[in-house]
């Protein structure tokens, strides 16, 4: 014993170092699973431009990495806290509904789950053991975990496309300004004769929560007061933002962008001009501190302590057992005809199959797909179905982008209009060069916004007995021709409810509920018609 406290050990201390070891372990084991958040985004850009700028995607070994490292800075912390002022019974306030979360997420298989689950179970474990000195002390690092989780995909094209449009209507107007001249409409830009599109991973809302991160560490490292820090994390967005608009000019100015290596490079540049100006921003705000720590006082309550331990270990282990008992989720399918089955040829209209701009569409995700020109006696519409079997969470069909024939097109709403039963969205089409359109839209098992993000998010449709229906998108859309004078829009309008007069039975047949249940263990692909 002697020897121990002559090299600096505690006996105390090392029993408490134990304890964390073995809860580290537990967590580590429990919460395995939490690494298969990049699943729940598929996206499609390569390499380090899908790590730093997939607007869907958040990069979770880099958070998780980051959070360890304030846990680390914090560790002593919560060692000197462990045992004073535990309140076990406020912590089950948070074990409970973390425990439960994280049974539910291991039996539908919701990694986003997992980490909710992870963040409630740690706050909860703190404030069980350690009391509000221990919850303060991991709070930072168990809330920055939350950055993980993706934005969901029906939140993210709720605002996607109107920030792309911006965007490319800012940059112009900045060109402009300084005598460049440049033109933009809808998401691209013309410059030079050359055509720029502002995509996703440019809208500026990745590296925006890149940057908010940034602050989150730049205030660790550098601690501020509380009215300073919160005022440096409100600028951060706007820093973000206004990073990206350099970031688009300086693309569009630099003749070598189109190699993937260099507009990456650009983009990483602007990340670190966007940590400078952060930390521009602390010192022009002031209000550095030393990082004082409480120092935890009066003597450990074993009792109090030894039961939150033992409520936050049992929530763990509950936890545990349910990842070792729910088997592999495998997705599952309704039994209905593929909308591939709608027919290529009827009542002399007549097919050929179009190609589907997926950069374009970008977070707008299909289960499957088929995009098609239909022709009848000099007449031309065209078909698209998108489905969302609700088995993927990367997926998504709504959005404004569904009804936009494609990149540099810009639409405006026309007064709904009435088939059957069915209330169909109507908007113009227009695009510099190409002839306008009219385009109709309609949903098929479409929920409302806040149920289907509720959906998403919670797994339910992962863990029941019956396969989920799938929802469906229909764009119909058809030419409106100048030569038409001011008939224009209602010839094209007629055009498309004349196709619908043949096709729109064939159409609501397959896309009609399901007839039953049906299982299967293969994941379904993209498919054109």
């Amino acid at each position: 014993m002697s020897a121990r406290r002559a090299l600096g050990v505690d006996p105390d201390s090392l029993k408490v170092w134990g304890s964390f070891g073995v809860v580290v372990a537990l967590l580590a084991f429990v919460y395995r699973d939490v690494a298969g958040i990049q699943r729940v985004v598929a996206s499609d850009l390569p390499g380090a431009e899908s790590f730093f700028f997939e607007p869907a995607g958040a990069a979770p070994g880099l958070i998780f990495a980051v959070a360890t490292w304030l846990l680390w800075n914090r560790w002593r912390r919560l060692v000197a806290h462990f045992g004073h002022g535990a309140e076990p019974l406020w912590g089950a306030l948070l074990l409970l509904p973390g425990a439960w979360l994280g049974i539910w997420g291991q039996q539908s298989d919701a990694p986003t789950l997992l980490v909710f689950s992870l963040v409630l179970v740690l706050l909860g474990a703190a404030w069980s053991t350690g009391g509000r000195g221990a919850l303060r002390a991991i709070a930072k690092p168990a809330l920055f975990l939350l950055f993980a989780i993706p934005i969901p995909t029906l939140v993210l094209n709720s605002f996607m496309y109107p920030l792309q449009v911006g965007t490319a209507s800012v940059v112009g107007a900045m060109l402009n300004a300084v005598g460049l001249e440049a033109f933009a409409f809808g998401d691209r830009i013309l410059y030079r004769g050359h055509i720029f599109q502002v995509v996703e991973s440019c809208s500026g809302v990745r590296g925006t929560l890149t940057l908010i991160m940034a602050g989150v560490l730049y205030l660790e490292i550098f601690p501020h007061h509380r009215k300073q820090a919160l005022l440096l994390l409100a600028l951060t967005p706007v820093i973000g933002l206004v990073v990206n608009l350099v970031r688009v000019v300086t693309i569009v100015l630099n003749p070598l962008s189109h190699f993937g290596a260099v507009h990456t490079t650009q983009g990483m540049v602007m990340i670190a001009i966007g940590v400078f100006l952060i930390a521009l921003c602390a010192r022009l705000l002031g209000g550095e501190r030393a990082g004082r720590r409480r120092v935890p006082r009066g003597a450990r309550a074993p009792r109090a302590t030894a039961a939150g331990a033992a409520v936050a270990v049992s929530m763990l282990c509950a936890v545990g057992v349910a990842s070792l008992t729910y088997p592999d989720w495998s997705p599952q399918r309704a039994a209905r005809p593929g909308i591939a089955t709608i027919p290529y040829r009827l009542s002399g209209w007549k097919a050929v199959s179009l190609d589907l701009d997926q950069q374009f569409l970008g977070s707008v995700r299909f289960s499957k797909w088929i995009h098609r020109r239909y022709a009848h006696d000099g007449e031309e519409v065209d078909l698209l179905v998108g489905e969302d079997d609700r088995n993927h969470y990367g997926h998504g069909i709504y959005g404004i982008k569904t009804a936009v024939p494609g990149s540099g097109w810009e639409v405006r709403a026309l007064p709904p209009t009435q088939i059957g039963s069915r209330t169909v969205e109507r908007y113009l089409a227009q695009a510099p060069g190409a002839t306008s359109r009219v385009v109709y839209r309609w949903y098929v098992g479409a929920e409302p916004a806040p149920r289907a993000v509720w959906r998403s998010l919670s797994g339910v449709d992962r863990v029941t007995d019956q396969a989920p229906d799938a929802m469906f998108v229909v764009r119909l859309s058809s030419e409106a021709f100048e030569s038409d004078g001011p008939e224009a829009l209602d010839n094209a309008a007629q055009r498309i409810e004349r196709f619908l007069e043949t096709f729109d039975t064939p159409i609501a047949e397959v896309l009609g509920p399901a007839t039953r249940p049906a299982h299967t263990t293969g994941e379904g692909g993209s498919a054109s018609g």
